[in-house]
């Protein structure tokens, strides 16, 4: 039997997540309809990450370890899910897969959508320190963000057209985000594995929602990222964090409580779709991409007010004061702190007093064993010769006889004259 691979690879910002986190808890009810959500290993639900690819995404993976995963599944058909397997063709073109009919499922999404949602995910808080699935550039301003992953992007989508190109037996299937027609993203993922459509109405039924993740509005964003910058110019990098930036961002009256593309201009728009519209049509014209994706987007056909910046002078004054009590408290738990230790070194002092006249007494109870044990062995030694003496009593009896008639002559002249 010739098994089917799925590679679901994204991209970025189109429901990955939530996609991987109903697979991963509908496994079983996904091998029911003959597909197989493979874990090549344990899925990282700390970050929490539902991505079952993170082994094939490791240098030199061993591909007999895949060979056998796939060879042993019940299943015809192998779901393998990574958005970070859109810039690594190398991946779904492994020798490993080369006697199995691989499809590639990508989502697609407005390009002026993608790349604010995108810097404004990397405006998140979480990127100033986590060093796995980030940019790896910290905390990124939406301004940056755009530029960054503008170029970024155009990066993708060129080498995805060239990685479609170089492979004829390689099946794409491009499918707009969000889905048409009313359907669900759950939906259209079912219907590209080539389900049934009992199977894709049972498996929908099962999913309790469609995984969209609810975007940040541009206020926090900049919230996020200028917080950021201070902690760093005042040398404050353990005070940010997510609570600092939510409980900041709820104090700020200034600020554009709007969604980042509603914020950019039609200038800003304009220019991230022409920068992205070469590779984006080739991939209409060769692939079927949605041809939304070259679009304006909705925000574009609004008379949006202008970008509403946050006041930077009343930031700083609220930072002020979260920085003030912070170190206001942090005095205050290092007094407490010293004086648990003073007060753990007093009884460390009173325990090592209380050892000392423990050891004294030990080492005067030892004396006066020695000086017992002395005693005994000089007894012992007495007792032993008086012994010595008896034996040798008993076994030469004539000579203390002799030995005692001796002596009373010498003690008695008158007993001499006698004989």
């Amino acid at each position: 039997m010739t098994k089917t691979v799925y590679f679901h690879i994204g991209t970025v910002k189109t429901g990955s997540t939530g996609l991987q986190k109903f697979c991963y808890e509908h496994r079983e009810a996904l091998l029911g309809a003959d597909v197989d959500y493979i874990q090549f290993q344990p899925p990282r639900l700390d970050l929490p990450r539902w991505a079952n690819a993170d082994y094939l995404m490791t240098a030199d993976f061993d591909s007999d370890v895949v060979t056998r995963y796939v060879e042993a599944s019940p299943a015809s058909r192998i779901l393998i899910s990574e958005e970070g397997l859109m810039g690594r063709p190398q991946i779904w073109q492994h020798p490993v897969f080369n006697n199995m009919r691989r499809v590639v499922i990508l989502y697609l999404r407005n390009n002026v959508d993608l790349v604010a949602s995108w810097a404004s995910e990397n405006a998140l808080p979480y990127n100033f320190s986590q060093k796995e699935h980030s940019s790896g550039r910290g905390v990124v301003s939406v301004e940056e963000g755009i530029s960054v992953w503008t170029d970024r992007y155009l990066s993708h989508l060129q080498n995805l057209h060239k990685a479609f190109a170089a492979d004829p037996e390689l099946t794409v299937r491009l499918l707009p985000f969000p889905p048409s027609n009313g359907k669900t993203l759950i939906k259209t993922l079912l219907e590209a594995l080539e389900l049934n459509q009992e199977a894709v109405d049972g498996l929908v039924d099962a999913a309790s929602n469609d995984p969209f993740n609810v975007g940040h509005t541009r206020k926090f964003c900049d919230t996020s990222s200028t917080l950021a910058d201070l902690s760093l110019q005042y040398g404050l990098p353990r005070l940010y964090s997510h609570d600092l930036v939510k409980s900041i961002y709820n104090q700020l009256h200034s600020g554009d409580q709007r969604k980042v593309v509603e914020t950019l201009t039609k200038q800003d728009m304009t220019t991230i779709r022409n920068k992205l519209l070469s590779p984006a049509k080739a991939l209409i014209e060769d692939y079927g991409a949605p041809p939304t994706i070259i679009d304006m987007p909705k925000a574009a056909h609004s008379n949006n007010a202008p970008y509403n910046p946050l006041d930077l002078s009343e930031l700083k004054l609220i930072f002020f004061e979260h920085a003030i009590k912070r170190v206001v408290t942090f005095l205050q738990e290092r007094d407490a702190a010293l004086q648990e230790r003073d007060a753990a070194l007093q009884e460390r002092d009173a325990a090592l007093q209380e050892r000392d006249a423990a050891l004294q007494a030990r080492d005067t109870a030892l004396q006066e064993r020695d000086a017992a044990l002395q005693e005994r062995d000089a007894a012992l030694q007495a007792r032993d010769t008086a012994l010595q003496e008896r034996d040798h009593t008993r076994k030469y009896p004539w000579k203390y006889i002799r030995h005692s008639w001796n002596a009373n002559l010498k003690r008695s002249p008158r007993s001499r004259r006698g004989y």
